[in-house]
């Protein structure tokens, strides 16, 4: 039911219609910079402490399982050096600057993996978590939520990072990793918020690598804080609109004549005159009449 015309937003996704090989450069590309709003959850110093948290989440819809025989990169965050080729980023094969990315095993399970060596792999006590839904026979079904929350607030190391991966809203598994910019070798090197600064000047965000024909993302949602485990079941399967730009508005305000006049304020009383006390600098002042 889309409801009244014009007022229930439609939601569009992303569907690859081929199969895309480990070499192709396919997916969707995004800039995350340095200093950018995407620019979160990582390899910032307490200078930008409001920097240090991130929440990555999507949806995405898997085909049958018998059609899934490589891995499929659902994200991915990568350097980008002065040289590199971007029609080629969008390629599985491009890992020399890879700084994390998540991805769907064969298996049906989920596998985090860090520049550091580290991984989070959505294995569970019980046997049917931190499984994927699988497309059903029928062409039914298919539809998965996840999540990452990155938080490297309050750690020692500025490469340390607590990565949390959720499923349906659920948290599946957390660890602490290192997150290490390739090419970066001493500790000195990686602990250097100038160096970090350099090397961390360009990178992208990239969604839906090596994806089987039939894969489609959509509600793809960046965070520059760390979601609770109830923030996100909670609003997970809601239609968020998109950041509006705000209105810039003029106030005319009278001034009587003075010093105060280009200030906006009132002028001092004149001597002898009785200050009206409904009337300060702090109390608002009636507009002009038209």
């Amino acid at each position: 039911d889309e409801g009244e015309a014009g007022k229930v937003k439609l939601l569009y996704d992303l569907v690859f219609s081929e199969l895309s090989s480990y070499t192709d450069a396919r997916g969707l590309f995004v800039a995350a910079d340095r200093g950018s709003s995407l620019d979160v959850g990582m390899l910032h110093s307490d200078d930008h402490d409001s920097r240090r948290k991130c929440t990555i989440e999507l949806w995405y819809r898997l085909p049958q399982a018998s059609d899934v025989s490589d891995e499929i990169v659902l994200a991915r965050r990568s350097l980008v050096a002065e040289d590199d080729d971007l029609s080629k980023l969008c390629a599985a094969s491009e890992r020399e600057g890879l700084l994390w990315e998540l991805v769907v095993l064969p298996s049906g399970r989920l596998q985090f993996r860090a520049s550091g060596g580290a991984t989070l792999t959505s294995e569970t006590d019980k046997d049917d978590d931190g499984l994927v839904s699988w497309q059903r026979e029928d062409g039914l079904g298919g539809w998965n939520h996840v999540c990452l929350t990155f938080s490297s607030k309050g750690h020692q190391n500025i490469n340390d990072c607590q990565v949390s991966l959720l499923m349906k809203g659920a948290l599946v598994t957390s660890k602490l990793v290192s997150i290490i910019p390739p090419g970066l070798s001493s500790a000195k090197e990686v602990s250097d918020v100038d160096v970090l600064d350099d090397v961390m000047a360009r990178s992208t965000l990239m969604f839906g690598l090596t994806a089987p024909a039939g894969f489609r993302l959509t509600e793809i949602r960046a965070w520059s804080c760390e979601r609770s485990e109830d923030d996100v079941k909670l609003m997970m399967s809601e239609y968020l609109r998109a950041a509006e730009t705000k209105k810039k508005f003029k106030v005319k305000i009278r001034s009587s004549k003075g010093t105060a006049k280009k200030l906006g304020f009132l002028a001092p009383p004149k001597e002898n005159d009785q200050a009206d006390p409904r009337r300060s600098l702090l109390s608002p002042i009636a507009p002009p009449k038209e």
